[in-house]
């Protein structure tokens, strides 16, 4: 495991530990043991490698399940539904999903693959904007890194987080950060 990476799960771990009453047995029931360790760190990688990704698909399927059901609404406010082919029972204004939205939908795939792929390929640390220098050093749990920082998209919730001086009350302001 890289130093950034420790050191990260370290921080957010910690923030639980900031909850009233229950924070230090909450603390130890995610850890799995009273200190962060290569078993924590595996099913934290494991989470973020197949848990997340998981319910997105679950929760992409859900919603066309339900637009499937439903409908997709007209921003516009038309009801083309009203003005219906009496053969076929397709609404006469309506845009065919195929091959209008579909062949939209593969350009944008396409699209972002090269994108992604190019990234993937020839510039994988992008400059230290997504993969640090200091995540490639083993972890040591006896030295903190000279400079922890954030990665530029934890950046806010970081200021927020320092911004506050109680505990508890930083993890409550980047809850509110969220929310807002």
């Amino acid at each position: 495991w890289g130093q950034m990476s420790y050191w990260g799960a370290q921080v957010i771990v910690s923030m639980f530990e900031a909850i009233p009453l229950i924070g230090e047995t909450l603390h130890n029931w995610i850890l799995g043991d009273f200190m962060l360790s290569d078993a924590a760190l595996n099913r934290f990688f494991a989470y973020h490698v197949v848990t997340l990704p998981v319910l997105i698909v679950v929760l992409v399927f859900v919603h066309v399940i339900a637009l499937h059901e439903v409908g997709s609404n007209n921003p516009d406010g038309i009801e083309i539904k009203e003005n219906k082919n009496p053969q076929t029972k397709i609404p006469v204004d309506g845009i065919p999903f195929h091959p209008y939205y579909t062949v939209k939908d593969i350009f944008g795939v396409v699209v972002f693959l090269i994108v992604f792929c190019g990234i993937i390929f020839f510039a994988p640390e992008m400059g230290g904007y997504f993969l640090e220098h200091n995540n490639f050093i083993p972890a040591n749990t006896l030295q903190t890194p000279d400079h922890i920082a954030p990665v530029w998209y934890f950046t806010p919730y970081y200021s927020m987080l320092r911004a506050v001086t109680v505990n508890f009350l930083g993890v409550d302001a980047k809850l509110w950060g969220v929310i807002l």
